[in-house]
């Protein structure tokens, strides 16, 4: 049974650390947390589990309605809006039956006052298949914590750049401005190497 299975892995690993020089032990869920937090996920044997984490306001829920094919607007979507929306882990299954997914949209991560692998304890991460994580403007130490114990619980973690296209018109908008702000520059800096009679 895969529960077991990660169960003794994480032992395993739990050995491991409390053997090593200088290195706090992690907390792993006792067996009977790991199934109690399977059964709060309604976790079902035969699908693939994706949990979609990042910070607050990064899309999260935009992305998990897209990847199930569905409109923001539609009855059946993750609930989107411009500040934070989730604030509990929301189910969503995938609405086509030929595709044997099911979506969870984690509520945002700040910054972490507690330990990383807390955080992924008490959310339950480590029960999912996969878990994308969605950044968009720059990389957090949140974000490494979630790879860092994905790593740790050996799940497949993806890193998902959203808001690209605003990032992308930023970009070409400071250039604009840098290009249009260069011939003025040009004849102050001229002006200058004219008045210490350097060549121009």
């Amino acid at each position: 049974d895969a529960a077991r299975d990660a169960i003794a892995e994480a032992e395993k690993a739990k050995d491991m650390l409390k053997k090593g020089p200088g290195i706090q032990p992690v907390s792993w869920p006792t067996p009977k947390e790991y199934v109690r937090m399977l059964k709060a996920r309604q976790y079902q044997e035969g699908k693939f589990h994706f949990a979609v984490a990042g910070l607050s306001g990064s899309g999260k829920s935009s992305l998990v309605n897209a990847f199930r094919g569905i409109l923001d607007r539609n009855m059946k979507a993750a609930a989107t809006g411009i500040t934070e929306t989730t604030s509990v882990i929301g189910r969503y299954p995938d609405p086509n039956p030929e595709r044997p997914f099911i979506w969870y949209d984690i509520p945002g991560a700040g910054t972490l006052k507690t330990p990383d692998w807390e955080y992924f304890n008490q959310q339950g991460l480590y029960i999912f298949d996969g878990i994308i994580i969605l950044t968009d403007n720059r990389f957090t130490a949140t974000d490494i914590a979630i790879l860092r114990n994905c790593a740790r619980w050996n799940i497949p973690s993806f890193i998902v750049r959203s808001k690209s296209d605003q990032h992308i018109q930023n970009l070409e908008k400071e250039l604009k401005e840098a290009i249009e702000e260069r011939p003025p520059m040009m004849k102050n800096v001229e002006g200058s190497l004219k008045g210490f009679g350097a060549p121009h």
